[in-house]
């Protein structure tokens, strides 16, 4: 169980250290809007999707979860 949940935490923080690692495209100059919401940050260049989204295991059994990240930025 201790395997797991280092395991777990191994991949959480792999994953906060590539977001914060990705670059921040600067907002397009001239015109349009902030948009709703709060912030007011640049648009994100990348996309992440979890599937199953939600998942719920019983202690003792396992499972398998995918995340998938695209990149948003068009070359």
């Amino acid at each position: 169980m201790k395997a797991k949940r280092l395991a777990l935490m191994a991949l959480g923080l792999s994953l906060g250290l590539l977001l914060t690692a990705c670059p921040q495209t600067p907002p397009p100059s001239g015109g349009g809007g902030g948009g709703g919401g709060e912030g007011g940050g640049s648009t994100p260049s990348f996309a992440l999707a979890l599937n199953p989204s939600s998942l719920t295991v019983q202690q003792g059994n396992s499972t398998q979860t995918t995340l998938t990240i695209l990149s948003l930025i068009h070359i």
